[in-house]
């Protein structure tokens, strides 16, 4: 198989195979993301244990991304780290986890047989089912997305993410033309980035269109997110590419010597342990420099963007220069990139399409890749233009109430958005804080407790299964556009 064949080493990549360069790529790019959204989630302060694990599994990897057992273990450490959130958790970074958990999954199957777990076999495993994970994450996006109030330019997220995206762009223009056009551009890229992924033809068309598409979404801050895509991407670009790009570094003995410099820099005993150690210096000086947590965060966020932005120019620019000297040949026939090889790799986009489900089975919908849809699936709520509401089988969004008034913080401000709440999510905030006086509307009814934990209903504390796993937005009022 022409992917899989060893090649010689040139300076940067030492002796590895074309796979093994693909999936020292994807690690590397984990990696970075890994530590962007930690930078953009927590911006480094006040980290758990977890946070800390997390953080120094990915400066690890990020050093040998070529080493598989610093991917194995990155992967293992998100997973506990995503596992110690729940059910707090960004559907951004569930789906990492998700993807993780395949990978680990491909890792034990190629360990049961007895032997060690090579870059060249892992990717083989591995890289199908994170492909078509890709693919099944944009399908469930695009298919939240066709519902009534997304297709309205007085609600629709599109236009609200359009207008935030001008405030950064002023060029950019506005008007009535361009929020319909935002509404049907928006759905249009969602609906053609799948398809266009599965067609071997059109791929790497794909990857620069959903790139530059992610990128201006990162530039309204969603950049943790388009990161943790960047990786899926990489596992799109065709065998030629990669080829032509190293054809490119061995050409340029500037580029080979940079490479080889970082490669031997990246691989002294001293690294990891200084770059620990560097960037615990910067994060306690960022603390104990006297500048405000909230001002620290926000400059940790640009900073964050900064690095996010710089990483795309590179690729961007490593992708045309590889695609524009490629062999004018076309690449040898062989086994399509998207084919699953063994059942474990097609974990992955199961249990993204399994969470895609859950807002319409009536579980969870923070965590549903319904990223900024307008989708409503609770009470008589139900928007979507081609999924029935008796599809929600499961009750725990069949009612909603209405916050009037409590002492209780977060209720407060969910009272003054105007949202409304499913009861599990009331029950769960009255048991954070029992004491807390409540005014709600269940039912038509007004209800006023003046403690709110001696409640008979919301009162009992939830099951520890579902405080750990299930976790919904409140819903907001008609004309506001919500994550």
């Amino acid at each position: 198989m022409r992917d899989a064949r060893p090649c010689e080493a040139i300076p940067g990549d030492g002796t590895l195979s074309l796979p093994g360069l693909r999936l020292a790529t994807y690690t590397f790019l984990l990696a970075a993301a890994i530590l962007l959204h930690q930078i953009h989630e927590t911006g480094f302060q006040q980290a758990g244990v977890g946070d800390v694990a997390l953080d120094l599994a990915a400066l690890w990897a990020l050093l040998r991304p070529a080493e598989v057992r610093r991917l194995l273990l990155l992967a293992a450490v998100q997973i506990a780290a995503c596992a110690l959130q729940m059910p707090f958790v960004w559907n951004h970074w569930l789906f990492v986890a998700l993807g993780n958990l395949a990978l680990l999954a491909c890792a034990a199957s190629i360990a049961r047989r007895g032997r060690g777990v090579s870059p060249e076999e892992l990717f083989a495993r591995v890289a199908p089912g994170l492909r078509l994970a890709l693919v099944a994450l944009y399908l469930m996006a695009a298919l939240a997305k066709l519902n009534h109030a997304y297709l309205d330019p007085q609600t629709s997220c599109a236009v609200a993410l359009y207008g935030r995206l001008a405030t950064f762009l002023p060029l950019l223009p506005r008007g009535p033309v361009f929020d319909r056009a935002a509404i049907a551009g928006s759905l249009a890229i969602e609906i053609a980035l799948p398809l266009l992924l599965l067609l071997r033809q059109t791929r790497l068309l794909a990857v620069v269109l959903g790139g530059a598409f992610h990128l201006l979404l990162g530039i309204n801050d969603n950049y943790d997110f388009s990161a943790v895509l960047l990786p899926y991407y990489s596992l799109f670009v065709g065998a030629e590419i990669w080829d032509a790009g190293r054809e490119r570094v061995r050409q340029s003995a500037r580029v080979a010597r940079l490479a080889e410099a970082i490669r031997r820099l990246a691989g002294e005993p001293l690294a990891f342990p200084a770059a620990a150690a560097l960037a615990l210096a910067a994060v306690a000086f960022g603390n104990w420099s006297g500048i405000a947590p909230l001002r620290l965060h926000t400059h940790l966020l640009r900073g964050g963007k900064l690095l996010w932005l710089g990483l795309c120019g590179v690729l961007f620019a490593a992708l045309i220069d590889a695609r524009l000297h490629r062999r004018a040949a076309p690449p040898a026939p062989g086994r399509d990139e998207l084919r699953p090889r063994t059942a474990s790799a097609l974990l992955g986009p199961l249990l993204v399409i399994l969470t895609g489900l859950t807002p319409y089975l009536g579980l969870n919908t923070e965590r549903a890749f319904a990223m900024f849809s307008n989708l409503r699936t609770e009470g008589d709520e139900w928007n979507h233009l081609l999924l029935p509401a008796r599809l929600r089988v499961f009750g725990f969004q069949d009612e909603l109430y209405r916050i009037v008034d409590s002492s209780d913080s977060v209720l407060r401000q969910i009272a003054a958005e105007g949202a409304t709440v499913v009861p599990l999510e009331l029950r769960r905030q009255v048991g954070a804080n029992p004491d807390a006086s409540l005014v709600y509307v269940a039912g038509g009814e007004r209800r006023e407790l003046a403690r709110a934990g001696d409640d008979p209903i919301l009162g009992q504390p939830l099951p520890r299964s579902w405080a750990w796993f299930f976790w919904f937005h409140p819903v907001a009022p008609q004309g506001r556009c919500a994550h």
